[in-house]
């Protein structure tokens, strides 16, 4: 039996619908919504493409980006996100930017977590001394809260290196 494939377009609209990329400033110690700088609406592959080419590999490394959908702040102490929780790992900085970015991919895909029903609200990054740390925001801790949780996209992800905390749990 033959199957039809229909490839989508740089055009074609975002599988999961609209997107936003925040940029936290390092030195800024409020979390308000007036403390965030949107860098991009992501709503079709031709820009999210065009992000991709406007943020460096040294960005990445060094900035607190946040990427969400785009009905969800980027805040953890949000009502969308506050009975949810966050898959991190320590990421090596000269990955850090492709790892951001096959994250950013596989959450607009869908393809982000394991189990069907968790949901991602945030993939972010931010920068430690030596390394980043990625973290992937879902939005019920309760259902969904095993570090297997999170899809691996990278070999070089050692046992037990992948944490799950809930937002409740963390100081806001």
């Amino acid at each position: 039996m033959a199957t039809s494939l229909t490839l989508a377009s740089l055009d074609s609209p975002l599988p999961s619908g609209g997107w936003i990329l925040y940029f936290h400033p390092a030195k800024e110690t409020r979390w308000h919504m007036d403390t965030f700088k949107v860098l991009s609406v992501v709503k079709t592959w031709k820009d999210l493409s065009h992000l991709f080419a406007a943020i460096t590999p040294n960005d990445w490394m060094r900035g607190k980006f946040f990427f969400t959908p785009e009905s969800i702040p980027p805040l953890m102490e949000n009502a969308k996100n506050i009975r949810g929780g966050s898959y991190s790992l320590r990421i090596e900085r000269v990955v850090a930017g492709e790892m951001m970015q096959k994250y950013m991919i596989a959450a607009i895909l869908g393809k982000c977590l394991t189990l069907p029903g968790d949901l991602v609200s945030c993939v972010r990054i931010t920068p430690r001394r030596d390394f980043n740390i990625l973290q992937i925001w879902n939005r019920d801790c309760q259902k969904y809260h095993a570090p297997e949780g999170l899809q691996v996209l990278m070999n070089t992800v050692p046992d037990g290196e992948i944490k799950y905390m809930s937002h409740v749990e963390k100081k806001i």
